[in-house]
């Protein structure tokens, strides 16, 4: 007689298990399945900014050049060069009277005959026709600016930071040369050429997001983790120049004498220092109210964040073009042929004669730019190239720069040789969904 096994069935406790977790089970599956698909809903609908960006150029103060239409002499300085000045106020006396103008040019030249016979004084005696007309060139040198009478003031036509050569007082400024600048240090600009293939979106009009590059100047840069005992203490700070160039020094006079080879065995004898990069950590406690005396400043540019305006800027191109019509390929042949044909030339054997130039091929490149108008683009024949390089190069407005940046752009723009801030510029030309980011092809 055949039995049959009743199948095993599930323990008691293991049912009850099941029982009184099944339900965390859905619960998480459901919790799941709703945060995948919010997390596709924020993907989708999210969107991010489509930038394009340039190199790190510098940030100047917008500048308005003083000028005339024709020649002037300056005659006097109203202000102090690298002062501030307002709208309106006198700065320069002039003359626009051409005969005062050309007496003016005779005064330099007698100016330059006196230097001449003073310098030559200096190596050997002048004979008594020397000293006649060095006396003479410096009597009327001295009583020439008595006589120009006709005078009118140049006055500002901006307000901002003057800036002119101390040497033009005197001087004849040619028509349309540079009398002076006025620099306006609260409209900061950048122009910048961009790169990248989202360019072609890029139009005057779209806002910008600019990082300054805070290793300004050739000084010597620290950077330090600040480690505090307290949290909300630490952080990053930079020193630009702490030492006052003594860590420059120190390392001239290490490297001094000493030598570098590079891959093909050249010797190089090392030099100056350029650039001095440290990079530390700084152990730091709370300290009572600031000390003028003994306070340091950390670099403030590394805490503002900026923004800014398209304000300019054109498309610009770069083409090939290897492919022309028939009569063009003919003209430029021709034109070839009635220069080349019979003429002889030598190639280090028999000379010889031309006969015909023929199989002529040409590859040519071009600029391009924007078109004018749109008459143009209607009218205007396409014509087939091989475009080789695009940019689009505009001119960036800070939007309500930072006190504390106007000031450190000035200070350094007013030294001898002046000194410029670098930013990389980022302008937004457009949003694209997260979601197809995740998707798009590499």
């Amino acid at each position: 007689m055949q039995t049959t096994e009743k199948p095993k069935t599930q323990s008691l406790r293991t049912r009850r298990l099941i029982a009184k977790y099944v339900k965390y089970l859905e619960i998480f599956g459901y919790g799941f399945v709703f945060a995948v698909a919010t997390a596709i809903a924020f993907l989708w609908f999210t969107k991010t900014e489509d930038l394009v960006l340039s190199n790190a150029e510098p940030i100047k103060p917008h500048e308005y050049v003083l000028s005339y239409d024709e020649d002037v002499v300056v005659i006097e300085a109203l202000v102090e060069n690298k002062t501030d000045v307002t709208i309106g106020q006198p700065l320069f006396e002039i003359s626009r009277d051409k005969s005062q103008v050309s007496r003016y040019r005779a005064k330099q030249v007698a100016e330059e005959l006196e230097g001449a016979l003073d310098s030559l004084a200096t190596s050997s005696s002048l004979t008594s026709t020397e000293r006649e007309l060095q006396g003479v060139m410096r009597s009327a040198t001295s009583v020439w600016e008595q006589e120009l009478s006709r005078r009118e003031t140049l006055t500002a036509t901006h307000a901002g930071v003057i800036l002119f050569e101390e040497e033009i007082v005197g001087k004849v400024v040619e028509k349309g040369d540079e009398i002076a600048r006025i620099l306006d240090f609260d409209d900061l600009r950048i122009s910048a050429g961009l790169k990248g293939a989202a360019q072609r979106l890029a139009r005057v009009g779209q806002l910008a997001q600019i990082e300054v590059i805070t290793t300004y100047g050739d000084g010597e840069i620290l950077r330090t983790d600040v480690d505090s005992p307290d949290w909300w203490s630490t952080g990053f700070a930079q020193f630009n120049d702490i030492s006052d160039g003594q860590v420059t020094k120190q390392l001239e006079e290490y490297f001094s004498g000493k030598l570098v080879a590079i891959e093909d065995d050249t010797v190089f004898a090392l030099g100056k220092v350029k650039k001095i990069d440290l990079h530390s950590t700084l152990n730091v406690q709370n300290a009572g109210p600031l000390d003028p005396g003994e306070k340091i400043e950390a670099e403030p540019l590394n805490r503002i964040a900026l923004t800014g305006t398209v304000i300019e800027g054109t498309h610009t191109a770069e083409f090939r073009i290897h492919t022309f019509p028939n009569e063009v390929q003919q003209e430029i042949q021709n034109t070839l042929q009635d220069r080349i044909v019979e003429r002889q030339f030598d190639t280090g054997g028999l000379p010889l004669s031309v006969n015909e130039i023929t199989d002529l091929t040409m590859i040519i490149e071009m600029d391009a730019d924007e078109p004018e108008n749109n008459e143009m683009v209607q009218n205007g024949q396409m014509v087939d190239a091989e475009k080789t390089k695009r940019t689009f190069k505009g001119v960036v407005r800070i939007d309500d720069p930072h006190p504390v940046l106007k000031a450190k752009v000035r200070e350094l723009a007013l030294l001898k040789k002046p000194i410029y801030i670098k930013a990389i510029v980022k302008v937004v030309v457009g949003e694209r969904r997260i979601a197809m980011l995740l998707f798009r092809k590499n």
